[in-house]
């Protein structure tokens, strides 16, 4: 309680910084060079000096936090997302902070073995919000911070390896549509791939496509349900296709249901 009460303090101490108008449908801040300076006041966390992008929880305790950025009057839904995978032990204290008064306006934790966490900020009165996330931990390091999300509607984000983030408008979606480049993109040579999807500690939870032929770019879908027909709920998976020409692709889907 005490380390708690110290991050919260650091908190009020530290927001200082310029405003981002939410002019898009969302930012994203993937801790690349290009997104990087919407967060600052790093505590006992660096990013790595080269791909992939991430911010690396590397002690047993400290802090981040966003820049204020503004909401538009007329935007009466706003979110705020994370991916991350956390260590053991390891827990991630979340401060919505009125960037005007320096107020808290809500705290929530998340803890391992969490992936994501999604918050609806719909009955904050405040249109300048700054989050401060602080985090805990026994283990000899927290984890990794994925992404940190502000959007004005409930979205589907899928991260690719190559570092390209694609939305989708959620409840209205009801299937992901993954685009598949096979190895023979530019050739009339045909490949075959297989498409499973796993939940986030590595379980089979859908077989979308099998021994499939393809040739260039083709586009699969996957209904949101489980190889037995249930919907899916919220969370994080993996899109994993693998090809016969050796060729595999991974993505990284984050879904709000």
């Amino acid at each position: 309680m005490r380390k708690l009460t110290l991050l919260l303090l650091i908190a009020f101490q530290c927001l200082v910084g310029y405003s981002v108008t939410l002019d898009k449908d969302f930012l994203v801040i993937d801790f690349s060079p290009d997104t990087a300076n919407f967060i600052s006041q790093f505590g006992s966390a660096v990013i790595p000096g080269a791909p992939p992008y991430r911010l690396i929880l590397n002690s047993s305790s400290g802090y981040f936090r966003t820049v204020n950025f503004q909401i538009k009057e007329s935007e009466i839904f706003s979110y705020f997302a994370m991916t991350f995978k956390l260590s053991p032990n390891t827990t991630l204290t979340i401060s919505v902070i009125d960037a005007n008064t320096m107020s808290n306006l809500k705290i929530l934790q998340v803890s391992y073995p969490e992936t994501s966490f999604l918050l609806d900020l719909k009955d904050f009165k405040s249109r300048n919000i700054s989050f401060f996330v602080g985090y805990s931990t026994t283990s000899p390091s927290g984890g990794e911070i994925y992404t940190v999300t502000i959007s004005k509607s409930p979205t589907v984000l899928i991260e690719s390896d190559k570092k390209e983030m694609i939305f989708f408008p959620n409840p209205y979606l009801a299937s992901v549509f993954i685009q598949l480049p096979s190895i023979a993109l530019n050739s009339k040579e045909k490949d075959t791939v297989n498409v499973f999807i796993f939940d986030s500690v590595g379980n089979l939870v859908k077989t979308v496509a099998k021994d499939l032929e393809i040739q260039g770019l083709y586009n699969v879908s996957w209904d949101l349900k489980d190889d037995k027909g249930n919907d899916i709920k919220t969370g994080t998976y993996i899109i994993f296709a693998k090809f016969k020409s050796g060729q595999t692709l991974t993505r990284r889907v984050y879904i709000v249901r």
